[in-house]
């Protein structure tokens, strides 16, 4: 059995609005990764929280755009000045957890650029973000991994 501290959720650590707080918890978390040879973290999950009672609710930071976008940027800056890559997740609008394979999403380009895109946007160009996990589920009728948005235009 390896042994590790456990660290509070996402959810946690963003109610205390303390992006310091967050970037020294990810340090020491990808310090802990770095010495179990972890080259990589499956997160921070990145997606706004619509429902708590959501099977992924717990791994985002908040339903707040802008204090989704500082957590997420003091996560990933945290993380990775141990060497270890966070990998955003899911790109994009991953809401709900029931037919999150097949379901498409819709949302308009308004909601997009001012709810979801932000946290994502915050964590790649300050964050310097390492990688992106594509969500399951379609949005506006194209697989997220597909869509245009993959194309970095939303970083404008």
């Amino acid at each position: 059995m390896k042994i590790g501290t456990w660290f509070p959720v996402s959810i946690m650590l963003a109610s205390t609005w303390n992006a310091e707080l967050v970037e020294r918890v990810a340090r020491a978390m990808g310090h802990e990764m770095k010495m179990g040879a972890s080259l990589a973290n499956a997160g921070p999950a990145m997606n706004i929280i619509r429902d708590p009672r959501g099977g992924h609710s717990f791994e985002y930071f908040t339903e707040d755009p802008y204090l989704n976008g500082r957590m997420a940027v003091a996560y990933v800056k945290g993380l990775q000045s141990q060497k270890v890559m966070a990998n955003l997740k899911h790109f994009l609008c991953n809401n709900q957890e029931r037919n999150r394979g097949s379901i498409d999403v819709k949302v308009s380009e308004r909601a997009l650029r001012e709810i979801y895109l932000p946290g994502f946007r915050d964590a790649i160009l300050e964050g310097d973000a390492a990688s992106v996990m594509g969500a399951y589920n379609k949005l506006n009728g194209v697989h997220c991994c597909e869509t245009p948005l993959s194309s970095h235009s939303f970083l404008a």
